[in-house]
């Protein structure tokens, strides 16, 4: 642990009547640190592999600073805690699922946000990351709903060779080697699914592509892509038809886009940065009076 992050426990005023977060892993809670507020997460029952993770969380979290990145503050010891910024927009699946309506501005731009964080990850110096696990639970947002990334406990962090090739090649084509079992079913990206029987397989940063592409068609369908799988083995046969889901709700550019990031083939899905140029120019030249749909 770096000294430097560490927060005197005395310090720290956690609600314990207020959790606003649970998960395999621990609970999360607000607290009270030099009159501000904060998020504190506290894992329990840690085995070897919960404290693997719940290390490389908070030292991928000390190199991490970007406006739509969650800020870490720190740490306290005996018990361990990872101290945050307070998120009080909640995450964006319970957002979504209590807003009946929110504007189509809205969703666009929070889309963007989401993009403009990934781009920085995937485009770090001298280390890139991929995280892994892109899904709506894991994106919190700040009262003026903005969209942080957060939960890094199973991100990778990897040497960036933009100065043997370039960033666009880096991003969809450079591979590794890694396990195949990470991420959530359905916002797994194909090449994850199709070997998630098997120790490792090679993949790139497109996979958070892949998972970005999931989160928007649930932002603008409302619905789980291939939500209606029951089982792994259906949603590996879909895979394997390359069956793509309806689209109902979403405009022909935002459908455009999601089905390119959707794409089966991870060296033809687009870049974080390409994403980003065209939700911006998206929402600088979309017909105002569209905005209400």
């Amino acid at each position: 642990m770096l000294d430097e992050w560490e927060i005197p426990s005395d310090e720290l005023g956690i609600h314990t009547d207020n959790m606003i977060g649970s998960g395999e892993f621990g609970r999360i809670f607000t607290a009270t640190w030099r009159g501000i507020q904060v998020a504190v997460k506290e894992f329990h029952d840690l085995d070897d592999h919960k404290t693997r993770l719940m290390k490389n969380e908070f030292h991928v979290m000390t190199r991490l600073h970007h406006p739509n990145i969650i800020q870490l503050l720190g740490y306290t010891t005996e018990p361990f805690r990872i101290v945050m910024e307070h998120m009080p927009g909640g995450d964006l699946k319970n957002y979504l699922r209590t807003c009946p309506r929110v504007s189509l501005r809205t969703r666009i731009t929070m889309a963007l946000d989401i993009a403009c964080g990934l781009c920085y990850l995937h485009r770090r110096k001298p280390s890139y990351v991929i995280h892994r696990d892109i899904k709506p639970n894991n994106f919190l947002l700040t009262k003026d709903l903005r969209v942080k990334i957060s939960d890094f406990g199973i991100c990778k962090i990897l040497q960036n060779l933009e100065a043997k090739r370039s960033q666009e090649n880096m991003s969809r084509a450079q591979e590794i080697d890694g396990t195949a079992n990470v991420g959530t079913l359905f916002y797994m990206a194909p090449e994850l699914v199709l070997h998630r029987l098997e120790r490792s397989t090679r993949y790139s940063a497109a996979i958070d592509i892949y998972s970005f592409g999931a989160v928007m068609y649930f932002m603008f369908e409302r619905e789980t892509l291939y939500g209606w799988c029951e089982t792994r083995e259906e949603l590996t046969s879909c895979l394997l038809r390359h069956e793509y889901p309806d689209f109902t709700r979403s405009p022909s550019i935002i459908r455009d886009l999601i089905l390119r990031c959707l794409d089966h083939r991870p060296s033809c899905r687009p870049t974080a940065d390409e994403i980003v140029h065209e939700l911006d120019s998206f929402l600088s030249s979309y017909p105002s009076y569209l905005w209400c749909f």
